[in-house]
């Protein structure tokens, strides 16, 4: 997170207002949208009684990270979303941590950002610019969790919610 755009601290989660619930709207929205999506992830991997440690790690940084993009890079951040930020967000997070494309570590089973990666290109999956494939079974649980905890966080149904941190991981 120490890369991303100063924007990205203080930016709404929805620049219009249209899409996201009042959590997310104002100063500092895209962060607590983002904070709730790591608390949402966690929930899913809970209820399916996937504990692996491993997985919680992933659904906690893609969920911190899956936005970082949102309005363009950390260089160039702008006032509306960039219909491809998802994508954008995992090939910048991939040539800071690897030099290697998006894409080749994605196909890469055993590269250790390899499911963060997956979880941050594919978060907004039917909303995605036609290139991204849409919400398929097979998509690994961690990618599932971030996609569905994205969803349920940006809700206009949800007006307020107390995140409680205590019990994000019921690892066994």
């Amino acid at each position: 997170l120490e890369v991303a755009s100063d924007q990205f601290w203080k930016a709404p989660a929805s620049s219009t207002g249209k899409y996201h619930n009042p959590i997310g709207l104002g100063e500092g929205g895209l962060v607590e949208h983002s904070r709730l999506v790591c608390r949402f992830a966690c929930d899913a991997l809970n209820f399916i009684g996937s504990f692996e440690r491993e997985k919680f790690e992933i659904v906690i940084s893609a969920g911190l990270l899956h936005d970082m993009c949102k309005n363009g890079t950390p260089l160039k951040w702008g006032q509306y979303t960039v219909a491809h930020h998802g994508e954008l967000a995992a090939a910048f997070l991939a040539q800071l941590f690897d030099s290697k494309s998006m894409y080749q570590i994605i196909q890469q089973p055993k590269h250790p950002i390899r499911h963060i990666l997956h979880a941050i290109q594919s978060h907004y999956a039917r909303w995605a610019p036609s290139h991204v494939i849409g919400i398929e079974k097979s998509w690994p649980p961690t990618t599932q969790a971030v996609l569905w905890a994205d969803y349920f966080a940006s809700r206009k149904t949800i007006q307020s919610i107390k995140i409680d941190w205590s019990d994000v991981m019921k690892m066994k």
